[in-house]
């Protein structure tokens, strides 16, 4: 359901901000996010499938389809949360200095540079051969593992819990000083106030929903950041757990953001 949902949702989604894209920044940006959202749904076609045959690999098992799905799934996880970060943080800016002009295409050049940069470090990696793919039963799709264990593969590890981590610290903080914005007095006498309001109302819900769904994932990934700095993980007790083994990265990675992706249109 949630698949169908997100599918047709994101699909609607996009087409509405496609062509109201010129009006404002968050425009372009929804629009982005309704894509890329779109895009996620359909990947997680596989997965379902998987699911519903007692997770087996089903078209998993063709290596040729195993490595550009994980690639591809990892990416556009990432990017869809550096997105709703861009919307939560600029939000933010605005209703903290009203008058500060944004520019659009500042903000859109640097989150091709940043998307740019995701894809080469990713492809310079595999092409390396320091990371590959395989199908996992227990997630049920495939995921990117070290070939080895080196300060290459460190590095990236870290890179990738901080593309998890960071987002969602800075929605958090974007999210509280919307929400302190709109405890004060209704002083709105204009219409551009009253829009910019909605706006801000607007935004705070879809943060809210987007981290109420990424919580387990920002939990999961600082933990897993924890343990390659400091013993203060559970990480061993997480991969002994039978429930946790089986079904935390499934819930977290693919469930809780199938979820946030079925929402989002609303």
């Amino acid at each position: 359901t949630c698949m169908v949902l997100a599918i047709a949702g994101n699909l609607l989604a996009f087409l509405y901000f496609r062509r109201k894209v010129k009006i404002s920044l968050p425009l372009y940006l929804y629009a982005i996010i309704s894509a890329i959202d779109f895009g996620d749904a359909l990947l997680s076609t596989p997965v379902i499938d998987s699911l519903l045959h007692s997770r087996s690999p089903r078209i998993f098992d063709q290596t040729a389809i195993c490595v550009p799905w994980a690639l591809v799934y990892s990416y556009f996880r990432r990017m869809s949360m550096i997105m709703v970060m861009a919307v939560g943080l600029t939000r933010a800016i605005v209703t903290y200095s009203p008058f500060r002009n944004i520019r659009t295409s500042a903000v859109l050049f640097t989150i091709i540079g940043y998307a740019g940069l995701v894809l080469i470090i990713d492809v310079v990696y595999f092409s390396a051969g320091w990371l590959k793919t395989k199908y996992r039963p227990n997630e049920s799709f495939c995921e990117i593992y070290p070939t080895s264990i080196s300060a290459k593969v460190a590095v990236y590890s870290v890179l990738l819990q901080v593309e998890f981590i960071v987002p969602c610290l800075i929605v958090v903080v974007s999210s509280i000083v919307c929400t302190v914005s709109l405890v004060g007095p209704w002083r709105t006498v204009s219409k551009r106030e009253k829009g910019r309001r909605r706006a801000t109302i607007t935004i705070a819900l879809f943060s809210c929903v987007f981290l109420i769904c990424n919580l387990p994932v920002f939990l999961l990934q600082l933990n897993y950041l924890l343990a390659q700095f400091t013993s203060i993980s559970t990480v061993d007790d997480f991969k002994n757990h039978v429930f946790l083994g089986w079904y935390a990265h499934l819930l977290s990675h693919f469930f809780l953001s199938l979820l946030n992706t079925a929402l989002n249109p609303c």
